[in-house]
């Protein structure tokens, strides 16, 4: 016995541009398609091909919706970036606003450059002996041992340089728009 049955088409979800920012880029879509002389060229062809009928049918949800479907990987991908920019300047808000200075955290992270343009530039730049390196990693260590210990010993200032590191990476993370 054969299945008589038409298949159910499938029915795929509208796509829409969901913010202020999307329908105005497809609004510049649209009028640089308006103003291609390959477009231009069918106008006035008959008489319902106008320019105000074929902007109108352009930015129909329709073809808003068959015009998104072709770059729905790209613009899935924006969306995410856009989602995520937005968490990261949230969350670096909420650091911002929870970080606080104190004298033991700014100078941990004082040291905390010192030493490592110190090591890169001894690195790079100059030929030391095993002995002069050993005298660079001493000298770093004396001028950061009590550093770290007064930082170990006060819970105010773990936290405050824990925010404070933790701004310096979301600030970093977030992703430079030129």
């Amino acid at each position: 016995m054969q299945d008589t049955t038409h298949p159910v088409p499938v029915t795929s979800v509208a796509l829409t541009c969901d913010n202020d920012e999307e329908r105005a880029v497809y609004a510049r879509a649209v009028e640089a398609a308006m103003a291609s002389p390959r477009i231009r060229r069918h106008f006035n062809a008959r008489s319902a091909v106008t320019d105000e009928a074929v902007r109108t049918q352009l930015t129909s949800s329709n073809a808003t919706s068959e015009a998104l479907r072709h770059v729905q990987g790209a613009l899935t991908a924006y969306r995410d970036a856009v989602r995520e920019l937005a968490e990261c300047r949230a969350e670096l808000g909420r650091r911002r606003q929870a970080a606080r200075a104190d004298v033991r955290s700014v100078a941990t992270l004082v040291y905390i450059v010192v030493a490592l343009c110190t090591v890169l530039y001894t690195k790079l730049f100059c030929d030391l002996s095993f002995w002069e390196e050993f005298g660079v990693a001493t000298g770093l260590g004396a001028v950061g041992a009590p550093i770290f210990i007064t930082l170990s010993e006060h819970e105010a200032s773990r936290t405050n340089l824990k925010h404070q590191l933790a701004v310096l990476w979301h600030a970093l993370r977030l992703p430079h728009l030129y």
